[in-house]
């Protein structure tokens, strides 16, 4: 007789978010703290201290800009991924550990594992840009299968990228169009909002600033709604995450 497989926890995006919403509600001092030093700080570093890259829509010239941006600033910007790894890690551990670790606590085990936090990232986002790159659905379902390896990581100690990758794709079988959406959704309505946001203040800062003063404000304000924007999905990440460990573990 074959045996029955279990059948999949179904993934809830409203649950998802109201869990988020109570998680900022619930440590919106230490979540500033954490995101203004460690992610703010580093984008305000980048888009003040390093050449943009300018570029006329998403042909060859974009991606020329970009990899002259790369080849040019490669090794800063490796480095300035590292505080952001390091508060995303603090972060995940700040409202997922069950040992309700302080800052200090969370920042000291994160940067225990920080290499290994960074060689996950390479893994997950290599994969996930040949999978854009290929054709756009595949990348961002990728995306949604691997979302929970970072706290898988973090949250359960496991070392082992590999196992922390296989981990998620365990645990968000057969949720992952479900999360896509989640993540499209939030990211429109964030996207939306960035733009209407950076119009506004550009439109200002011309009217009312020398044009260099100018383009240094446009770039802080970018660097605020680009921090805003990966704390919102570093928090939706851990609210996934909650959700879909609990439910494969029955509780």
């Amino acid at each position: 007789m074959f045996l029955r497989e279990l059948p999949v926890p179904s993934f809830s995006p409203d649950r998802a978010w109201n869990d988020a919403v109570a998680m900022v509600r619930a440590h919106a001092d230490l979540l500033l703290i954490v995101a203004g030093v460690f992610l703010l700080l580093p984008n305000l570093a980048n888009a003040l201290f390093i050449p943009q890259p300018k570029f006329d829509g998403l042909g060859l010239n974009f991606a020329d800009a970009m990899n002259s941006y790369i080849r040019d600033n490669g090794v800063l910007l490796f480095l300035l991924t590292l505080p952001v790894s390091l508060g995303q890690a603090a972060i995940l551990l700040l409202l997922l550990d069950a040992n309700r670790p302080t800052v200090g606590e969370a920042l000291k085990l994160a940067t225990r594992m920080l290499p290994l936090i960074v060689l996950l990232g390479w893994i997950t986002n290599f994969a996930t840009a040949i999978g854009i790159i290929a054709f756009i659905a595949p990348g961002l379902y990728l995306a949604a299968r691997l979302l929970c390896a970072g706290a898988v990581q973090i949250v359960e100690a496991q070392w082992n990228p590999i196992a922390a990758i296989q981990r998620s794709l365990e645990m968000t079988r057969g949720n992952g169009w479900r999360i896509v959406g989640t993540i499209v959704l939030v990211f429109v309505v964030a996207l939306v909002f960035q733009s209407a946001v950076s119009a506004v203040f550009g439109i200002l800062f011309r009217i009312a600033l020398p044009e260099s003063v100018a383009e240094a404000g446009t770039g802080v304000v970018a660097a605020v709604l680009g921090t805003a924007l990966s704390l919102v999905f570093t928090i939706l990440g851990a609210a996934i995450y909650r959700q879909l460990a609990g439910a494969k573990s029955g509780t």
